[in-house]
């Protein structure tokens, strides 16, 4: 093909293929779905995560002193904190879980309408 005719017979100041500059991609490469599964099923657990948060630790008093404090002690500590316990602090009294045991009552709740 042409395109690969530039890329083989082109030589430029830098050392990568005229394709790869523009962009382009060969159609045997599927990079592009090697992370999909991860990226949905991430989607889909922080998706359980913050139904279970808004069911146990906001519904019944979204705006609350006591749930509005527990939100910002978890804002300030930005993007670093990572880990369930900053989950369980939004939702006290609805207990811990591991992240193999996600409870899903509540995302079953808010699909379903109740």
């Amino acid at each position: 093909s042409v395109l690969e005719r530039f890329d083989n017979e082109l030589q430029g100041p830098v050392d990568q293929t005229i394709s790869s500059l523009l962009g382009l991609h060969r159609t045997s490469k599927f990079d592009h779905l090697v992370h999909y599964g991860g990226s949905y099923y991430c989607y889909l657990f922080n998706r359980t995560l913050s139904a279970h948060v808004w069911h146990h630790g906001f519904k019944q008093d979204p705006f609350g002193a006591e749930p509005g404090q527990r939100l910002r002690e978890l804002l300030r500590g930005g993007s670093v904190v990572q880990n369930l316990g900053a989950i369980e602090a939004l939702c006290p009294g609805a207990g811990g879980f591991q992240p193999e045991n996600v409870p899903f009552d509540a995302l079953v709740s808010q699909i379903s309408n109740d």
